[in-house]
């Protein structure tokens, strides 16, 4: 999908449905930019798994748009 491809400026939000964890994997990193990602399991040692294997400068877990006032941040 186009909207999942761009970059789209403003609060956006698409859903996607998956069968596998491979697959929503492969879905996320699909795009060229990287810059931020937000996992919501309902596992965590899955959410950890998985956001070690996302291409992007930041990911949250259980969150979004959340940092400290020092950390780095940046795209992949």
């Amino acid at each position: 999908m186009t909207i999942a491809q761009d970059e789209v400026f403003g609060p956006v939000l698409f859903a996607i449905t998956f069968d596998t964890e491979e697959e929503a994997i492969r879905l996320a990193n699909d795009t060229r930019y990287g810059l931020a990602a937000g996992i919501w399991p309902l596992n965590l040692q899955r959410a950890y798994r998985v956001a070690a294997k996302v291409r992007a400068g930041s990911v949250w877990v259980n969150a979004y748009r959340t940092f400290g006032p020092y950390a780095p941040f940046g795209g992949f």
